[in-house]
């Protein structure tokens, strides 16, 4: 074998390693900036729910048992709101 068919052999196997460093560089950078992006996606609507517990609080309303877990809320459900009043149940 002569000297410059192993040099290109060298050479080409270099090569390749390189682009697969390259590769698995970027694979990795593209994960780190996906997870990153999520990270912050969660802490943003954390943030919006904590400040804001009417935001979700009238979504679970629905749910059984759901009211009784929240308490006494300041605002009715639309559909609530819009019914005429009603007599009230005596004892």
């Amino acid at each position: 074998m002569s000297e410059s068919a192993a040099a290109g052999g060298w050479f080409a196997a270099l090569e390749r390693f390189t682009q697969r460093v390259n590769r698995l560089f970027l694979i990795l950078s593209a994960v780190l900036v996906m997870a990153i992006l999520a990270l912050v996606c969660i802490s943003v609507i954390f943030r919006y729910f904590l400040n804001n517990p009417l935001a979700w609080a009238l979504d679970y309303t629905g749910s059984p048992g759901g009211a009784a877990k929240l308490g006494v809320i300041p605002k009715d459900h639309p559909l609530v709101a819009a019914l005429p009043p009603q007599p009230q149940a005596t004892s």
